[in-house]
């Protein structure tokens, strides 16, 4: 019998009750807020709290929507990369900016994640119209649910924006040389709880601009990109046109040291010893 479950999510609710009727101890991270709720029903994520002998959110976001539902032992354990394992060749880059129609002068901006209503699959559109006449791209990482939207979206942006928005479906290979395509990382998300894609961006010294929900505002700092309050497409794109024109702006040392706050080098230790004080406590 394990001293300790760990689960990495809340949508694999089953584990909880596997480990209610085993009376196993469990360590529920909550990577979810709001609208992952949904993923799951009411009676399950009151079962996860209820079995969940502490729980561990990765963003102080999360740690507080745990709070206001009643856990008391709630630790913060921010996500973290491997920061070893982003490797990027520069000779691929150039390959596949050719391969994808990519302008030398193009500024090109990369969107990562699901392309989907929540990561703002629509509100590329907007974005798209503003910057119809400039030398600007925009590349898409990340699978389709190949719904509605997604039609619309594709649609209206290849008739209207040919060869602007480039989806590339899902990466694991080359993943980190298409995110190297980017200028800069556009965030359009409706809600986020702690994006790794941020941090990765960041390591490569890709300045960051998006709307402000969730944990974007405690990442990005003066200099690392601009950050914008609701939903407004207009200053968006103001803001990003200010950084395509003043690179000087950016301060890339800044942006790989806040990164590397968020690798395995420097977060690993915490999370053990929150694993080693959640162990004592629970046995």
């Amino acid at each position: 019998k394990p001293e300790l479950w760990f689960v990495n999510t809340i949508v694999v609710p089953d584990a909880h009750l596997a480990a209610r009727d085993l009376n196993v101890k469990l360590v529920t991270y909550f990577h979810e807020i709001d609208n992952a709720f949904s993923f799951i029903k009411d009676f399950q994520l009151q079962r996860i709290l209820e079995v969940s002998h502490y729980c561990l959110g990765c963003s102080e976001i999360v740690v507080k929507k745990i709070q206001e539902m009643g856990h008391n032992n709630v630790k913060l354990q921010n996500s973290f990369i491997n920061n070893e394992l982003i490797r990027v060749d520069q000779h691929r880059v150039e390959e596949l900016r050719k391969k994808l129609g990519i302008d030398p002068d193009d500024f090109v901006w990369v969107v990562s994640g699901t392309a989907n209503y929540m990561k703002g699959v629509d509100l590329v559109l907007p974005v798209l119209e503003y910057f119809r006449d400039k030398k600007v791209k925009i590349i898409w990482i990340g699978a389709s649910l190949k719904t509605g939207i997604d039609y619309y979206v594709k649609t209206s942006a290849e008739r209207q924006y040919p060869g602007k928005l480039i989806f590339t479906g899902p990466l694991s290979e080359d993943y980190y040389t298409y995110l190297k395509l980017g200028n800069g990382l556009l965030i359009l998300s409706r809600e986020e709880t702690f994006s790794l894609v941020m941090v990765e961006a960041a390591f490569l010294q890709m300045p960051i601009v998006g709307y402000n929900f969730g944990v974007i505002d405690r990442f990005v700092e003066h200099g690392m990109g601009k950050i914008i309050n609701g939903i407004n497409s207009h200053q968006l794109c103001i803001n990003m046109e200010l950084i395509q024109n003043n690179p000087d702006l950016i301060d890339r040392k800044r942006l790989k040291d806040k990164a590397m706050q968020y690798t395995v080098k420097n977060q690993i230790d915490t999370f053990d010893k929150t694993l080693t004080d959640i162990l004592a406590t629970s046995l």
